[in-house]
């Protein structure tokens, strides 16, 4: 997997996270803490490199 690829999903993924804190207004913490772990296990499933550049960003 290239690196452009591996940083459209990492974008996708940061993507995801803030949909997700935006949504959680007034939800218990743990709702967003599991959709944002839901998310990083699926990126890490493509490729580890992939949540390194969430990190990176968030």
């Amino acid at each position: 997997m290239n690196e452009r690829s591996k940083q459209n999903i990492a974008d996708i993924g940061i993507e995801l996270i803030n949909f997700h804190f935006e949504q959680q207004a007034g939800e218990p913490m743990w709702r967003f803490s599991q959709a944002v772990e839901d998310v990083i296990t699926r990126c890490e499933r493509i490729h580890p490199d992939i949540v390194k550049m969430i990190h990176e960003e968030i």
